[in-house]
């Protein structure tokens, strides 16, 4: 417990558990996966190939015109 004008001591009672740090190192990991390898390309193929959408007809229509 601190007291009134006494300085807490931050390296004794803030430290984390070797569990917590690998949890940690996990979660970072996992984001970075996550956001950096995300096949993008194929998210795109998929909608295009599930949704359907009109300005993709159009596009492909203006290419075979050309």
């Amino acid at each position: 417990m601190a007291y009134w004008g006494e300085v807490p001591n931050l390296y004794l009672e803030n430290t984390m558990s070797f569990t917590q740090r690998v949890l940690l190192s996990i979660g970072i990991l996992l984001i970075d996966l996550i956001v950096f390898f995300l096949p993008l390309t194929a998210l795109f193929l998929v909608y295009i190939i599930l949704a359907n959408p009109v300005w993709f007809r159009e596009f492909l229509q203006d290419l075979n015109q050309t």
